[in-house]
């Protein structure tokens, strides 16, 4: 009896050995609201819409401990509408070849982790997206978000978020407070071929983070026989009590034509309550079809996984524009109109 009380003690503490070496998490986000839009011009469309506050996804990530302080692991992660249960938008290709099914279209990563870093295979954010992305107080959601991530005024582009079939490194996190990483992606064209370079994208992202303060420069490139798309800036906030003031600047090319960004925003907490607010400018080279954004927004966190939040945005065309207008929302019909879009909603992570 002794014996077999030692044996299964024994046995039982393997399994809990193992079950710490090994994770694997199911986690996402449900995001739902009540979503007002409209375009001058263009009437106003009332709705359930959804990632009024945050992204809607879902995914399952994990992690190895292989020892010696090195981990290996994987993240899978895919958008969703929970709205009405259909999928996110199909995903964008390197080499422009049109939007491809894609189970996990947001993240398919698998890693290799220790003090040397971090070396990450497969589709993921860029480096320059995540530079001009850290400087939104709306987290590139809902329709007070910053469009500075776009191509609008420019044309269609992709590479702009994410970019698939790449390789990223990023600086181990014990340096200082100075982080960055850097990414090469391929475009996966036959050498033989007159674009044998469409798709192939590079870029970097290097900053610091300490004492309150979180700044980093960023560029990205990807090329295209048909004109290069091309992102470089820089962001920066500082925290200091309950506020959270933050700037960038970016310029962004396609071929010739070119964008020139910037925004300040600030985010406020106090306690459950979060304040938001920007504003952006966006000034398309050599057109007369730039464009401003102003974004409020209030979130009661009721948990640490529950959120309320109310959120409104406003962009203006100037001049004979047409082009610019909130996300997700109605692009004005009128030259030099304004599109505006309400989102009252709740947020649920899991």
């Amino acid at each position: 009896m002794k014996k077999s009380l030692i044996a299964l003690a024994v046995l039982g503490a393997f399994a809990g050995a193992a079950s710490a070496q090994s994770s694997v998490t199911l986690f996402g986000i449900a995001d739902v609201n009540f979503q007002s839009v409209k375009g001058d011009g263009a009437g106003t469309v009332n709705r359930i819409g959804n990632s009024g506050h945050t992204t809607a996804r879902w995914g399952i990530r994990g992690e190895e401990d292989l020892g010696g302080g090195m981990k290996a692991g994987f993240w899978l992660e895919g958008g969703f509408n929970p709205d009405d249960g259909t999928g996110a938008a199909p995903a964008s290709t390197n080499n422009q070849a049109g939007p491809v099914a894609a189970l996990f279209g947001r993240r398919a990563t698998v890693s290799l982790m220790g003090g040397f870093g971090e070396v990450r295979l497969g589709r993921d954010l860029t480096p320059d997206f995540l530079g001009v992305a850290s400087a939104d107080p709306f987290t590139v959601a809902g329709s007070a978000q910053s469009l500075s991530y776009t191509c609008t005024g420019l044309g269609g582009c992709v590479t702009n978020v994410r970019a698939s079939n790449s390789v990223t490194y990023f600086l181990p996190s014990n340096l200082g407070g100075l982080y960055g990483s850097a990414m090469y992606a391929f475009g996966e064209n036959a050498s033989t071929a007159a674009n044998k370079n469409d798709g192939r994208h590079t870029s970097a992202r290097l900053g610091f983070a300490g004492a309150g303060l979180d700044a980093s420069v960023f560029y990205g490139s990807t090329e295209y026989l048909a004109g290069d798309f091309k992102r470089q800036g820089l962001a920066g906030s500082y925290t200091f009590g309950a506020f959270k003031p933050m700037a960038y600047w970016a310029k962004t090319k396609l071929g010739t034509a070119e964008r020139k960004d910037w925004g300040l925003g600030v985010v406020a907490t106090f306690g459950p309550h979060v304040l938001r607010a920007q504003y952006n400018n966006y000034d398309v080279a050599n057109t007369t079809n730039d464009g401003s954004l102003l974004g409020v927004g209030y979130v009661y966190n009721m948990s640490r996984r529950t959120a309320l939040y109310a959120t409104y945005g406003r962009v203006d065309n100037d001049g004979t524009g047409i082009g610019f207008a909130t996300a997700g929302g109605r692009a004005p019909a009128t030259l030099g109109g304004s599109s505006t879009g309400i989102d009252i909603g709740i947020r649920h992570a899991f």
